[in-house]
């Protein structure tokens, strides 16, 4: 590293995507610079996790930590989508958390300063540095003093700031087919979701499902369901943008968003006992992707790469996979045996696969309301699975496997697979490119990632 240099890595974001991106680099042994412009703990909605998550939580060494805080596992998905289904992940073993977003990420942030990562905590940055095209540093503002830090690599784990891809490279697009706004409060004294009416008649269904997160489809729009361990259901109204902006010309956002739960009976039911002990949170317009993934100098991570809709609960645990890859390049770019370029265009095609497979999820999700045996089965051909003429069983649990996560551990272990699924994506899901702005051509990947318990030793290698 050159002598000029604050660090080799500078991370821009204090927040899931951030902080493991940081302490896997620290880990390698890379030093870390890590800005946030907040103070930690502070509150962050997006709070229920998928079955990857618990794999990125033991790559971090951050499991039996956030086990001892006592946050509730997560064993499965209540879908009230005009019928009534579910996905019981319990019957496998299989489970992940819902956390409290300012706990979670004040831990994670707290793990990486244990990794020898240099975090400034309430440090804004105010503009990103640049030699010609390539960015080289930051300038960040703490109790109205700035000052520069130079690095050789860049993280940007802004969140929906966004600072490279929207003020820099100005190459963030929206998706035009998810533009909804989501209203969202806290109740105590919810039912639970293993009580619903309706519910036990339903193939898998189990009163020993842990802390299923419940989906109830309304008139435009959805409601979510989550239970944390501080007692609260955090409850969330998906609507669309254009049906909001038709309401809020007579209507309060409190009425609206109780306008809305009354449309569920299944809402209105697990709140039927409860009461509302938060005020109600509101965002809006936050569906988009980046064109520039990685390229000479940066990576952009989570959030500040793209966001698609929060109706699988992926975001924060994707957000994290996101950083786990990039780790991996990073340090692969120091032990020089790959040009860096092959290593960007890695990361990106990982990554844009990864998003268009969940983009055409969600879609075909919208557009089935309440054929969940049609979704299944064109759920299956985005999967590495062969599965022609399988059972229905067999077909659900691909959807189960694409709406976990676990479809993106596998795919990231090996290009023969990521193969498999970006043919079957071309080939079936035709009917849904509308939905997204394009499909992008996916070619065979020359590179593997190799996740390994301890670090991320070999993390790239060559394949024929």
């Amino acid at each position: 590293m050159e002598q000029n240099k604050d660090a080799q890595v500078i991370v821009i974001g204090g927040g899931p995507a951030g902080s493991s991106a940081a302490i896997l680099l620290a880990k390698a042994g890379i030093k870390v610079k890590l800005f946030d412009r907040d103070k930690h703990p502070r509150y962050h909605i997006g709070e229920s996790g998928i079955l990857s998550l618990p794999f990125i939580l033991q790559l971090l060494g951050v499991e039996e930590e956030l086990i001892a805080k006592g946050v509730k596992r997560k064993g499965g998905v209540f879908f009230d989508w005009n019928k009534k289904w579910l996905i019981n992940w319990g019957v496998s073993g299989d489970y992940t958390y819902h956390v409290e977003r300012s706990e979670f990420d004040h831990l994670l942030l707290e793990k990486a300063r244990a990794c020898g990562v240099e975090v400034f905590e309430e440090h804004k940055v105010k503009e990103i540095l640049f030699e010609g095209k390539r960015p080289i540093g930051v300038r960040v503002e703490n109790e109205n003093k700035e000052k520069e830090y130079l690095c050789e690599h860049l993280v940007d784990a802004s969140g929906r700031a966004a600072l490279l891809s929207r003020k820099y490279f100005k190459c963030q697009k929206p998706l035009k087919a998810f533009q909804n706004v989501a209203l969202w409060g806290y109740w105590l004294k919810a039912k639970e979701a293993n009580s619903l009416k309706g519910f036990e008649d339903v193939d898998g269904y189990s009163s020993e499902i842990e802390n299923p997160i419940v989906i109830s489809s309304i008139p435009n729009g959805w409601i979510w369901a989550i239970p944390l361990h501080n007692k609260t259901l955090s409850v969330g109204v998906v609507l669309s943008q254009k049906h909001y902006d038709s309401k809020k010309k007579e209507m309060k956002r409190s009425d609206i968003y109780s306008e809305a739960i009354l449309n569920s009976e299944v809402a209105k039911e697990l709140l039927e006992p409860a009461h509302l002990v938060s005020p109600i949170g509101m965002t809006a317009d936050w569906s988009y992707v980046t064109e520039k993934w990685a390229g000479d100098g940066y990576f952009i991570v989570g959030d500040a790469a793209v966001f698609i809709d929060p109706l699988l609960s992926t975001g924060m645990t994707s957000a994290m996979l996101s950083s786990v890859t990039c780790a991996a390049c990073i340090k692969e770019i120091y032990k020089k045996k790959i040009p860096k370029e092959k290593i960007y265009q890695f990361y990106g095609e990982d990554y844009q696969r990864r998003f268009w497979r969940l983009s055409f999820v969600i879609g075909a999700l919208y557009a089935a309301k309440g054929h969940p045996s049609d979704l299944f089965y064109k759920t299956h051909c985005l999967t590495s699975q062969d599965l022609d003429g399988a059972a229905y069983d067999d077909i659900k649990r691909s959807f189960s496997s694409v709406i976990s996560g676990l479809e993106d551990l596998k795919e990231v272990t090996t290009s023969k697979l990521q193969k498999i699924a970006g043919e079957r994506l071309r080939q079936n899901f035709k009917e849904y490119i509308n939905l997204v702005p394009k499909m992008p051509y996916l070619p065979r990947n020359e590179l593997e990632l190799v996740f390994e318990p301890l670090g991320l030793e070999g993390a790239l290698s060559t394949v024929e």
